[in-house]
């Protein structure tokens, strides 16, 4: 069995390295979805079904999961960020001790986040999008409409310097 550990080892004393020993490619992402999909429980299949549409942060994660899966826990959350589908964007630079995890972005290996959403509607789809803007609106003075969902590829933390008001960042 292989997984993908989203963690990094030590050198030496002060100097991290990722533990991370490939590049990720479809034929990975093929690979682990295949065995994800043969041996994880329902539960864990729905949770990661929910976070194909959103930018994969932990919080967000942890939001999505909160509000979607609420009869979930940390086992079926765990299922799926140890599948081996799911790495750290930028596993080549060390996570500096201290720093905010809340911070660290992963994604999907390539293909999965497509093989997943091809098995949602875009009904689902819409509705992840609804709910935890909803959440955020309720809890913490977010805007109640999201007016676009827009993939931005510098990461997410590229809207805050964006310029944008803040009522038009998408997250």
């Amino acid at each position: 069995t292989t997984c993908v550990r989203l963690d990094i080892t030590k050198k030496s004393i002060g100097e991290s390295t990722p533990s991370l020993p490939f590049a990720p490619s479809q034929q990975l992402g093929m690979a682990a979805f295949d065995r994800f999909m043969r041996t994880a429980t329902p539960e864990a299949i729905s949770i990661a079904r929910s976070f194909a549409n959103i930018p994969l942060y932990l919080p967000i994660m942890r939001l999505t999961q909160h509000c979607l899966h609420a009869n979930t826990g940390i086992s079926q959350l765990a299922e799926v960020l140890w599948s081996g589908m799911i790495y750290r964007r930028d596993y080549q630079t060390p996570i500096v001790p201290g720093s905010i995890t809340d911070h660290i972005e992963f994604d999907f290996l390539p293909g999965v986040r497509d093989l997943l959403l091809d098995q949602v509607s875009i009904l689902r789809v819409s509705s992840v999008f609804d709910v935890l803007t909803r959440y955020l609106a309720s809890h913490h003075n977010f805007p109640s409409r999201v007016g676009a969902i827009l993939d931005n590829p510098r990461g997410l933390f590229a809207w805050a310097a964006s310029g944008l008001p803040d009522n038009q960042k998408p997250f």
